[in-house]
Formats: C-alpha cells, sequence, structure tokens
C-alpha cells in the first residue's frame, strides 16, 4: 500500500503541475490555485501526524489518498465533476463514508467507545460528517466569493447542487453507522468490526 500511495501521490503532482502551469500563465489564478492543492491535500496526514504527535493507520491512510485522487485529481484536475454527471453525488457519498472512518479512528484512540455507548457513537458520526460537509460548502461559498468563481454551481443549480452534496455525504455516513450498529449489536466480525480492532 505504501508504494501504490506514492505513486498515487506521484501522478497526482505531476498532474496538477502538467495542467496548471498553462493556468497561470493565462493568469487564471483560481484554477491554478484548485490544480496545486492536491499537493498540500495529498500530504494532509502527515502534517497532522507531526501536530497531533500520533500514527494513522497505513490502511486508513491509504483510502484517504485514494479518495483525494478520486475526489480533487479525477474530480477536479481532469475535470470529471463536469464530464460525468454522477461523479460529484459519488465523491460527496463516498466523503460521508471516509469521515465515519476518521470518527471512528478518534473515538478508539480515545478510549470512549464501549457498546453501551453505540447510540452516542452513531451521533458522533452524523455529526461530524454533518460538520465537515457543512464547513467544506462554506469553504466553496467562500472561494466563489473572493475569485468570482461558481465551485457550488449556483448559476446552473441554485441552491441544488450544495444541498445534494450535503444529503449524499450524510447518506454515507448513516449507512456506515448502521453497519456499525448492526455489528455490534449482532457480534458480528464485519468490516468495520475488523478495522476498529486494528486501530
Amino acid at each position: 500500500m505504501k508504494l501504490m500511495s506514492k505513486l498515487i501521490i506521484l501522478i497526482s503532482i505531476i498532474g496538477a503541475i502538467y495542467y496548471g502551469i498553462p493556468l497561470l500563465q493565462d493568469g487564471n489564478i483560481y484554477g491554478f490555485l484548485v490544480k496545486m492543492a492536491i499537493i498540500i491535500t495529498m500530504f494532509l496526514p502527515n502534517i497532522l501526524e507531526k501536530i497531533l504527535k500520533t500514527k494513522f493507520p497505513t490502511g486508513l491512510k491509504f483510502v484517504y489518498i485514494v479518495f483525494v485522487f478520486m475526489a480533487h485529481y479525477l474530480g477536479s484536475i481532469i475535470d470529471l465533476y463536469h464530464k460525468v454527471s454522477w461523479f460529484d453525488t459519488f465523491t460527496h457519498f463516498l466523503s460521508g463514508i471516509l469521515v465515519s472512518v476518521l470518527a471512528t479512528y478518534l473515538i478508539v484512540k480515545t478510549k470512549v467507545y464501549n457498546n453501551q455507548h453505540l447510540i452516542i457513537w452513531f451521533l458522533f458520526i452524523i455529526s461530524m460528517s454533518t460538520l465537515v460537509a457543512v464547513s467544506w460548502e462554506t469553504f466553496e461559498f467562500v472561494c466563489d466569493k473572493i475569485f468570482s468563481a461558481d465551485a457550488q454551481n449556483v448559476l446552473t443549480t441554485g441552491v441544488n447542487d450544495t444541498m445534494i452534496d450535503m444529503l449524499v455525504a450524510l447518506l454515507g455516513s448513516m449507512i456506515y453507522g448502521f453497519m456499525l450498529m448492526f455489528e455490534k449489536l449482532y457480534n458480528l466480525n464485519g468490516i468495520i468490526s475488523k478495522y476498529i480492532k486494528s486501530i
């Protein structure tokens, strides 16, 4: 997984430079920054590990890198968001699941998890997913205002794009949360239970 992660990161950086430099030469600062932001995004887990003085599981970091490659590289840099109608909705759905995986990690590491707290666990997952989704849409809104862009597709869809993005992220986290509760209530050694044991 480490080798594959490095390869994905390398492809992303090369692609960002390849597609970003022409935008900079044309004076499209916003487009250039969108492309180049993937460099920081890819290394975010490593930055957080230094700040928090912790070590994320290799599998979790790999899932994150694959998601960033899909959402940022394929979506924004290759522009699948505009070329494939369902791609934006799909990646936001996956973001809800990814945030839920991260929420799982945080609660296990802080040692507040047990079977009696399943409802609290479920609510925490939903809350964290909602917070991240709202924060992302707020970030897009601010960037749109600063750079006179339309990342939220307000000009073409009104609030539909923003609301669908948040709702499918919530749906992803709810599915994950229900799976977690089902596995724990019935003592199933499912994919989430195995993930918890690996932390």
